[in-house]
């Protein structure tokens, strides 16, 4: 929304556009030349400073070498007052753009929609100057679809242990890019959790949603995760128009069946510029367009419209986090997970009650608390 966003912010004068890398270096040259006339600095939306009136400029093609790419200039972040320590994850992006079609998801906004990679050589230096420099060895593997290439993804396995790599790490895939001597390489290189964006237990839904995979292709992803002893992470969404309270419970049925090691769900949340934002608007079924209440935590639908409402969705995304999280087959596998409960449930609780629903003061000293020990 580069328009609606120089419009609403007018201490603003220039938006990029997509990939930024190539573009701000472009934008500083002719900031430090004193070059006034931006208008050949291609992938932005800017405000004339003449007559005030907004311009956009030629499209900036995608970078098609991403081993071109500088490591990020994690020596100008100062780690230290974050309390960084060996324990902490260092994030990693080895290649952009999504070839699927999913009406939720806004990635393709972004990197595009044509898939590009870095070389396993570059990916695996990276990982190097983590460790080394950083001291960090734990990595998540940022992608939106880092297993598309399996190949690239084997070789990626094969250059860590080739090196000797002393690391574990996170990485996400859709259920129906993996297979189980992908995982093998990938779990005896260092991975310890996969990430399965699933996202509904309906496939009437999932058909909705042009997510392009069965719920068999969910189950046996699990079991194959499964299989090689990963850790595995499952993501849904609830509340999608045409959804119903029948199919949300099922949904979270189906969930609870896979019995992942971790579930997250969230509410449909139509981010602009994706298939289904376009959908709602033009059919007026967004509530609203306050953005600090587009955490995918919040229902911001007509859902009455729809033959939900908010009340029921929310109810929905508290029930799916409580049946997951508190089964007791559940918590006896994970034992470390009853003392997040008792923190979610005496912070979203307890502590609202006893502040009349501030929390003001309480939050505070938990956090000091929690972290001191």
């Amino acid at each position: 929304m580069p328009y609606e966003t120089l419009k609403n912010c007018e201490n603003l004068d220039v938006v990029v556009i997509g990939e930024g890398e190539e573009t701000i270096v472009d934008l500083t040259d002719h900031t430090t030349q004193n070059i006034e006339d931006i208008n050949d600095v291609n992938g932005i939306v800017y405000r004339d400073l003449k007559d005030g009136n907004l311009k956009t400029t030629e499209k900036r093609p995608l970078i098609k070498d991403l081993d071109k790419l500088p490591f990020p200039a994690r020596h100008l972040v100062p780690f230290d007052s974050y309390g960084v320590s060996q324990e902490q994850t260092g994030g990693i992006i080895t290649s952009r753009g999504c070839v699927y079609n999913c009406n939720y998801c806004s990635s393709s906004l972004i990197m595009g929609k044509k898939f590009r990679s870095r070389s396993p050589g570059n990916v695996v230096d990276e990982i190097e100057e983590l460790i080394n420099t950083y001291h960090i060895n734990d990595i998540g593997f940022m992608d939106d679809t880092f297993m598309l290439n399996k190949k690239r993804a084997s070789d990626i396995a094969d250059e860590i242990k080739a090196r000797s790599l002393d690391l574990t790490f996170v990485a996400s895939s859709r259920v129906d890019r993996v297979d189980k001597s992908l995982l093998e390489n990938l779990k005896s290189s260092g991975l310890k959790t996969i990430y399965y964006g699933v996202e509904s237990g309906s496939q009437r839904i999932l058909d909705l949603m042009k997510k392009g995979i069965t719920l068999k292709n969910v189950e046996d992803a699990v079991k194959m995760a499964k299989d090689v002893n990963l850790d595995v992470l499952t993501s849904f969404i609830l509340g999608y128009p045409g959804e119903t309270e029948e199919d949300m419970n099922t949904t979270i049925d189906f969930s609870t069946k896979l019995d992942s090691d971790y579930c997250q769900y969230s509410i449909l949340t139509p981010f602009p510029g994706t298939p289904i934002y376009k959908d709602l608007i033009e059919k007026n079924l967004i509530d609203n367009e306050d953005w600090d209440r587009y955490t995918v935590l919040k229902p911001i639908l007509k859902y009455n419209e729809l033959g939900l409402n908010k009340k029921l969705v929310e109810r929905k995304l508290a029930t799916a986090y409580l049946k997951f999280y508190t089964r007791p087959k559940y918590l006896l596998k994970h034992r470390h997970m009853i003392k997040v409960m008792l923190q979610t449930v005496f912070r979203s609780f307890i502590i609202p009650k006893l502040t009349g629903g501030t929390g003001k003061g309480w939050y505070q000293n938990l956090d000091n608390e929690t972290s001191s020990k």
